[in-house]
């Protein structure tokens, strides 16, 4: 799968990722990808209340990146389930490549 739809550079060099987020899932991590919003879909096992499910975000992207939360944060769509999240630390092509194969990993699961 190609994930690079969802994946831009802003001014400043730093990888900008849509996703788009399933709270009180059985499981976190990422589950596939929306080809027609350019939006990687992830499930996350907390629930949409008080931030616990953007933190969980924040760790579950930061983890399978294998970065430091520090280098994740959430520039819009706090409260929505379509974000946009800035990462700092990984090249665009690098980002791409490993999306790719966590889509496709989720999906030859389910």
């Amino acid at each position: 799968m190609d994930a690079q739809p969802s994946v831009q550079t802003d001014i400043e060099g730093r990888c900008l990722l849509d996703v788009e987020v399933q709270p009180n899932s059985s499981r976190s991590g990422v589950v596939g990808f929306t080809r027609w919003r350019g939006t990687v879909r992830l499930a996350l096992i907390a629930p949409a209340l008080r931030g616990a499910a953007n933190r969980e975000l924040v760790e579950v992207i930061a983890t399978a990146l294998s970065l430091p939360d520090s280098a994740v944060g959430i520039i819009s769509g706090e409260t929505s389930r379509r974000k946009r999240i800035r990462i700092e630390g990984i090249e665009a092509d690098a980002l791409i490549s490993r999306l790719a194969e966590l889509i496709d990993g989720a999906e030859g699961r389910g």
